[in-house]
């Protein structure tokens, strides 16, 4: 097989002006998202939560007497866990977490807990719950995962049986 690469020498391409701005460039670009934007990703998905919050609250989503499914309950459960219950944490934890937190640690001082002990275990609860979206999100999604089977049978549930090969009156066609 034939060498099809037409770089005659690797030194002389990478120390071409345009490789050196390449490599800034996605080094910048690496960099950016190994570690800047982990940092923005708890907040991220706290933002997100806010919104599919604030559209249920608008759309009444979590009212079953609204329900047009043959499952209603089925149907208000996944809406209740899925899409209410993991952002309903997720909003919790920053709103009351945080002020539960320094509370604990002025409680802590009263109680005879030394204050360097009591502001390091500040700092490294106030880290955990800053990165406790991710955790919430990745639960949310394998319980997703775990859940498909169910949703697919009812999916396969509300279709007619075409693979079954019926006809529109439920009887099986005979192919003879």
């Amino acid at each position: 097989m034939e060498n099809v690469d037409s770089t005659s020498n690797p030194n002389r391409d990478i120390q071409t002006d345009e490789m050196k701005k390449d490599i800034g460039t996605v080094f910048k670009f690496v960099l950016y998202n190994l570690i800047i934007y982990i940092l923005k990703l708890p907040y991220a998905l706290f933002k997100k939560s806010i919104t599919r919050l604030g559209l249920l609250s608008k759309k009444g989503l979590l009212n079953i007497t609204g329900s047009g499914s043959k499952w209603p309950f089925l149907s208000w459960l996944k809406t209740y866990l899925l899409d209410f219950m993991f952002d309903a944490i997720i909003f919790l934890a920053y709103v009351v977490g945080y002020p539960l937190i320094v509370l604990g640690a002025i409680y802590s001082t009263f109680e005879g807990v030394d204050l360097q002990d009591a502001a390091g275990a500040l700092v490294v609860s106030a880290i955990g719950l800053y990165f406790s979206p991710i955790g919430i999100s990745i639960q949310r999604d394998i319980l997703q995962l775990l859940i498909l089977p169910f949703r697919k049978f009812i999916d396969w549930a509300n279709k007619p049986a075409q693979h079954m090969d019926m006809n529109h009156s439920g009887n099986i066609k005979n192919n003879s």
